[in-house]
């Protein structure tokens, strides 16, 4: 099995390579595909020894609690670490209406900086005047539904979202969203 390909070059000299020197390269790519071989075997096992983890992990939750609405958003965000993706989802079916129900889900993503999903406050007064005003705004899907742009509020099965312009001295500095699957007594 062919690994890779060692490559030398002699600019100084006319008669190349001796046999001598064929030798050592010889050996030395036996040495190199031998560290190749065991790094690849060691990372294997890390790998391994890893997902082992995970799933004792996941055992462990899936055995400390029975219900259902406690231990799938668990297994979700286990899930996510063994298969280092940013989503993963449990579904149930349910055959009579022909339809796949979440009934758990793990998110996570990142961006670089500056990079990510953009909010068009023009889009939705409410969220331009509760961003200018300076003060925190509940928005509730049932009373009067979530600002235009936040369609992640309701992908992620949200009730209530809470938008909260954060300043630095009298400039606005950033924006926090945070979600709540039921509207909190505040």
């Amino acid at each position: 099995e062919v690994i890779g390909v060692l490559g030398v070059n002699n600019k100084h000299k006319e008669d190349v390579f001796t046999a001598h020197h064929q030798q050592l390269l010889v050996n030395l790519a036996s040495f190199a595909t031998i560290a190749i071989v065991n790094a690849r075997i060691h990372q294997d096992s890390l790998d391994r020894a890893r997902e082992l983890e995970t799933l004792v992990s996941v055992s462990e939750v899936l055995n400390s609690s029975l219900s259902l609405a406690e231990a799938l958003p668990n297994v979700c965000e286990q899930l996510a670490a063994v298969l280092n993706v940013g989503t993963t989802e449990i579904l149930f079916l349910e055959q009579d209406r022909d339809v796949l129900v979440t009934m758990a889900r793990h998110f996570s993503a990142s961006w670089r900086f500056g990079s990510g999903p953009t909010i068009d406050l023009s889009a939705d007064d409410r969220l331009l005047t509760a961003v200018q005003g300076g003060e925190y705004r509940w928005f509730q899907q049932d009373k009067d539904g979530f600002p235009a742009g936040m369609d992640s509020a309701d992908q992620t099965g949200a009730d209530a979202l809470l938008v909260l312009p954060v300043y630095a001295g009298d400039s606005l500095a950033a924006m926090l969203r945070v979600y709540y699957a039921s509207f909190p007594r505040v």
